[in-house]
């Protein structure tokens, strides 16, 4: 992460996605677990970068002991993405030095001035405080998803993705949480989007979320609807078909674009069937009436429908 951000090589640009808008090219593994592999922690600034060795310099522990300098073994495979003169946070392994990075090198973290230094210290500290307390360890990764910080925001999404996390599963004021920043017009779309990504992975907040979708008349998010729609309609959990109904009746076009794209759940709905038959004859947007028409005609033929994919 660099100035704070993950440094991603080019090569690496093939990450998950996380429905349509929110990806993470390479996804970072969640710091907690980073953090549990680590013998130490420092903040500290790059010397000499040689084949085999970096050198480190004005090193400065945050958790465990290190001397002020060390040296760091560098992988010519995956070597981190350091130059000199660098601040840099650093998570060790090892009783000595040459010491091991536990981050590999799309997870490193670079400094890029004295905020994001201090942004990443309370960070490490946090969590390394709160790795034995499960609640307090979500909440600390909801309030970064509800902050301001797009690389704290990261590493939320990371944590809470986290499928063996010790918060697992979560309370539910946690869900509300999530499906209340996924549906609020007013966050980030970045934060509305991770949100709507962690909570399509369990059950209880999957089905919050559905049960706010598509959201409001105005500023809904239309990704963040693909998103828990996806998710709810492959589990089958009930309320899908509803949310569907909601998105279809919604007067942005582009959350009516995304309920086209579920129209064959109509095949065993007839609320649903009313409502595309309704769009293919008076939907204002002309691409919409012929997708919605389309819809109805591959359900009567038994295909899929066009407006899937």
């Amino acid at each position: 992460m660099c100035g704070g951000t993950a440094t991603r090589p080019a090569a690496a640009q093939r990450g998950m996605l996380l429905g349509h808008g929110f990806a993470s090219p390479p996804e970072a593994r969640a710091l907690h677990v980073r953090i549990g592999l680590a013998d130490a922690a420092a903040v500290a600034s790059v010397g000499a970068v040689d084949l085999g060795r970096i050198e480190i310099r004005a090193a400065e522990a945050l958790f465990g002991s290190v001397p002020p300098r060390f040296a760091l073994k560098r992988a010519p495979s995956d070597p981190p993405p350091f130059a000199e003169g660098d601040r840099v946070l650093l998570l060790l392994r090892g009783a000595r030095s040459p010491y091991l990075l536990v981050d590999e090198s799309h997870e490193v973290i670079r400094l890029g001035d004295a905020e994001a230094e201090a942004t990443w210290r309370d960070a490490v500290l946090s969590v390394s405080a709160a790795r034995s307390e499960p609640r307090t360890l979500a909440g600390l990764y909801l309030a970064w998803l509800e902050g301001s910080s797009p690389p704290l925001r990261a590493a939320a999404v990371a944590g809470l993705r986290h499928g063996l996390a010790p918060f697992r599963p979560l309370t539910p004021g946690e869900r509300a949480r999530l499906s209340a920043l996924a549906t609020d017009p007013d966050a980030p779309a970045e934060a509305r989007r991770g949100a709507a990504a962690v909570a399509a992975l369990e059950p209880g907040s999957r089905r919050a979320l559905l049960a706010a979708l598509p959201g409001g008349p105005d500023g809904a998010d239309a990704e963040v609807l693909r998103i828990g729609l996806r998710a709810s309609a492959l589990a089958r959990d009930p309320g899908t078909n509803a949310a569907v109904l909601r998105s279809l009746g919604h007067p942005d076009p582009a959350v009516r674009r995304i309920g086209l794209e579920f129209g064959s759940l109509a095949r065993v709905d007839p609320a649903l069937r009313a409502r595309l038959e309704i769009m293919a004859g008076s939907e204002p947007d002309t691409t919409l009436r012929d997708l919605a028409a389309a819809t109805l005609g591959a359900i009567d033929r038994g295909g899929p429908s066009r407006a899937t994919h």
